[in-house]
């Protein structure tokens, strides 16, 4: 994978997708995620976006 993860943006999308989640805007919060798999540094780290964004999915489809 490219090294293009920059902290400050993924500490910033983070807290988007924490409050977007607070609020239950699931939609919103998975396009977050994805988004954040464009700028995830590593394998592992893209596995664990792309479950957040599942579970996130799963939610908006109650």
């Amino acid at each position: 994978m490219k090294e293009k993860s920059n902290p400050v943006e993924t500490q910033l999308a983070e807290k988007i997708a924490k409050d977007l989640k607070s609020r239950g805007l699931w939609r919103r919060t998975a396009k977050v995620y994805t988004d954040m798999l464009d700028i995830a540094r590593s394998s592992t780290e893209v596995s664990r976006k792309a479950q957040q964004r599942n579970e996130c999915l799963r939610m908006a489809r109650r």
